[in-house]
């Protein structure tokens, strides 16, 4: 080997292979991270923009058999129930109940509220 000065040529070229290797590594994750945080985003955005297109307050009123009151409930309890009347703050939004579901057709923001009676 011929040394140059105080430091081989050999130690300066592992340096330099050293350091193209940990570039070559460095630049390779992040790469993969950088394009996996990018479909990260997206997928956050793509929740969001469907959670504003499906923003849906709904408020039950149930009528009690013994009273003719309407008491809001939190959950649509089990049994037939009479679907009495609903309204929507958006025009096109309406709600129907089918097979023991309420059904809520809305193309925006809305809140809606149903008035119920048991069977």
């Amino acid at each position: 080997m011929k040394k140059n000065g105080f430091i081989s040529t050999a130690i300066i070229y592992t340096f330099f292979t050293t350091f193209l290797l940990l570039m070559i590594f460095l630049l390779n994750n992040y790469s993969r991270v950088h394009f996996l945080l990018d479909e990260v985003k997206n997928d956050i955005k793509e929740d969001f923009v469907e959670d504003d297109l499906r923003d849906v307050n709904l408020y039950i009123y149930i009528k009690n058999s013994g009273s003719s009151n309407y008491e809001p409930v939190d959950v649509l309890p089990g049994g037939n129930y009479n679907l009495d009347s609903q309204s929507c703050d958006y025009d096109k939004a309406y709600v129907s109940y089918e097979n023991g579901q309420l059904v809520i057709n809305s193309g925006g923001r809305t809140t809606c509220t149903v008035y119920m009676s048991k069977n």
